[in-house]
């Protein structure tokens, strides 16, 4: 199902939440697979705007 959504263009954000040891995932992670499996290289994953900057520090990428 969510591969195909992807090749239609139907991506949805996955939605996490970081935490001291790492990320949480909120939502979304099943959409993660769908996208490396269809070959994608870089995921974008969404979070608050008050957490920004703490998923930049953990995943060294804005």
């Amino acid at each position: 199902m969510h591969k195909g959504m992807l090749k239609k263009g139907l991506f949805e954000v996955p939605l996490v939440a970081p935490r001291s040891r790492g990320l949480h995932w909120i939502e979304g992670f099943h959409k993660v697979n769908a996208a490396i499996e269809e070959g994608m290289t870089v995921v974008p994953i969404g979070t608050s705007l008050a957490l920004a900057q703490r998923l930049k520090t953990l995943v060294g990428a804005s």
